[in-house]
Formats: C-alpha cells, sequence, structure tokens
C-alpha cells in the first residue's frame, strides 16, 4: 500500500449518532490530529441482522475522510483506536458504533479488518489487522467490486473520497488539462502538417 488519506465508515442508530458525534468523534480527530469531511446521513437498509442485532433496528451510515497523508502503519494504529473505541462504549457486549476504518491510495479503496478471510491481506506482524479493496480506481474514478459494502456504493460518497485524495496528494486529473499538456509538448517535436496519434507507438501515416 501507497500513501493515501484514512476514512472511516460509522454505522450506528439513531439513538446514538449524537453520542457519537459528541463523545466520539472528537477522540477520533484528536488521534488522527486532523479535521474531516463528512458525507450526509442516510439510512442503510441492505445490511446484515448482525449489525441490527448490536445498533438496533433503523441502521444510519456515514463516511468521514481526513484531510492528511496516511500510510499502511497509520491505518494499523487507527484500526486499533476504533476497536478500543467500540469496546469502550459497549454495552451488555453489543456495540453502539460499527467503526470501520480505511485508507485510500492509488490503488483504491482498502478497509481494515480485525478477521481474517480470502480476500483479506495481512497488514502488520501481529496479525491483527487485515485488508480489502472495497473501490477501485477506473478511469481516474472510484468503482465498485464484487464485494463492495452498502455504504460505499452511493455516488455522492465517491466522489467526497475522489476530492479529499486528489487535493490532499495533489493529484490532478482534469483531462482538458492534460490533453493540453501533452500535444502543447508534443508539438514542439513534430510538424504540424502531419496527423498525430497521441500513444507511445509515435506518428500515425
Amino acid at each position: 500500500m501507497k500513501s493515501g488519506v484514512l476514512m472511516l465508515s460509522v454505522l450506528t442508530s439513531q439513538e446514538y449518532h449524537s453520542l457519537f458525534v459528541s463523545q466520539v468523534l472528537p477522540q477520533i480527530q484528536e488521534f488522527i490530529g486532523t479535521r474531516c469531511r463528512a458525507s450526509e446521513v442516510r439510512i442503510e437498509e441492505e445490511m446484515p441482522d448482525s449489525y441490527r442485532s448490536e445498533t438496533g433496528p433503523l441502521l444510519l451510515s456515514q463516511i468521514l475522510i481526513f484531510e492528511k497523508k496516511a500510510k499502511d502503519c497509520d491505518l494499523v494504529a487507527f484500526k486499533r483506536k476504533t476497536l478500543e473505541l467500540e469496546r469502550y462504549f459497549s454495552r451488555e457486549d453489543k456495540r453502539r458504533f460499527n467503526l470501520n476504518p480505511g485508507l485510500l491510495d492509488k490503488r483504491g479503496l482498502w478497509m481494515a479488518s480485525h478477521k481474517e478471510s480470502s480476500r483479506r491481506t495481512q497488514l502488520d506482524k501481529e496479525k491483527e489487522v487485515w485488508v480489502e479493496l472495497q473501490l477501485r480506481w477506473s478511469r481516474r474514478k472510484l468503482a465498485d467490486t464484487a464485494w463492495t459494502f452498502a455504504e460505499f456504493k452511493p455516488a455522492d460518497r465517491k466522489i467526497l473520497l475522489q476530492d479529499v485524495y486528489r487535493e490532499v496528494l495533489g493529484k490532478n486529473y482534469n483531462r482538458r488539462k492534460y490533453h493540453t499538456r501533452w500535444t502543447g509538448r508534443l508539438a514542439q517535436k513534430y510538424p504540424r502538417n502531419r496527423r498525430f496519434n497521441p500513444s507511445p507507438f509515435g506518428m500515425a501515416d
């Protein structure tokens, strides 16, 4: 995994969402050391019953993305912190919040888990944190995989992730500017009276 930006998927009930905002989120922002940008809160209907049995029947989701460069070691530490917070705020062995951290890098969105799976890759020596690719880059946009979670499928959430990633990492994917620089640079090398094929194989006949 390469440098990217940290994000957090939050799943909780309507009853506990205000508790997350007032008590959990400040601790997370202090731990990361930067502010975050948040998606709109939405009701999730396509979620496993295991989530609803812990947090309640009306399940809310929200995506937070942090405006700071991060690496895989930061994701490991973040996952351990979220596990600590989940346990601290649990009642009667049931979580009030499901906090799923991830890292968005040049390959896509990697979500961390403490559970091993055939689709997941070990991230730390202690075998406590595993990662799974949930979104992948395709034509400069984030696209679903075959196992993308429901909370990452809305287009507005993908756009939020893309925008913050490009702002923090300095990635400029403006197609118009890219082609202007490409043709302008090569126009000095090749005569104007010949057709140009913009590929690594050179000129068109």
